[in-house]
């Protein structure tokens, strides 16, 4: 995706997870994308995301009144969907505002990216019921349901473990390549296509 297609739904839920989005959409405006973010429900966090969405607004980042109803809608509008509504501490089943959301964005054909975990999931097992990414990326650590993740990319961000939580939680955090702040990991799927096929090519 190039920034002359770059146009991107960036999907906020009410936690954690939401504000990220926000902080995703403000980064992908000053990058030169052009990010259109859906935050329907107010943060529990309400005075860090009401900053954040202050700053969305002041960017003059547009914000949809309503979720459009049918897939081919967003297909017609943008060229990614950044899934930001939940996050590690959601438990399934989805319910209310968002139920309807998941439900059209698990038919649309263009990428999503999921934020940590994949909207619809648990922290530790995959929903059904939940959105299937073609990329994901998780923040400080990987959790449990991201070794379930069928898509074909998945980036792990946010160098900023000590070293210390490192080694008590066990979490074996892969190497940061020279300064980024971004690694990208194994999937399931990155792993077959590197196989070679049965004529050894």
């Amino acid at each position: 995706m190039t920034r002359d297609n770059g146009a991107i739904l960036v999907c906020c839920g009410p936690g954690y997870n939401g504000g990220v989005g926000l902080v995703c959409a403000r980064h992908l405006k000053l990058l030169g994308y052009r990010p259109t973010v859906f935050y329907p429900v107010k943060s529990n966090m309400a005075s860090i995301c009401d900053s954040l969405s202050r700053q969305c607004e002041s960017m003059d980042l547009p914000f949809l009144s309503y979720f459009p109803s049918e897939s081919h809608l967003i297909q017609d509008s943008y060229n990614l969907v950044v899934d930001a509504l939940f996050g590690f501490r959601f438990k399934p089943p989805v319910k209310d505002t968002f139920a309807s959301v998941i439900e059209t964005l698990k038919k649309v054909e263009i990428p999503i990216c999921s934020v940590d975990v994949p909207s619809g999931w648990g922290a530790e097992s995959v929903s059904p019921d939940g959105l299937q990414p073609e990329l994901l990326i998780s923040i400080a650590a990987p959790k449990r349901c991201a070794k379930l993740f069928q898509g074909k990319f998945h980036y792990l961000g946010g160098r900023f473990v000590p070293r210390t939580l490192e080694q008590k939680f066990d979490l074996k955090l892969p190497p940061y390549p020279g300064t980024d702040c971004v690694v990208e990991l194994k999937t399931q799927k990155s792993t077959e296509d590197e196989k070679p096929d049965d004529t050894g090519e």
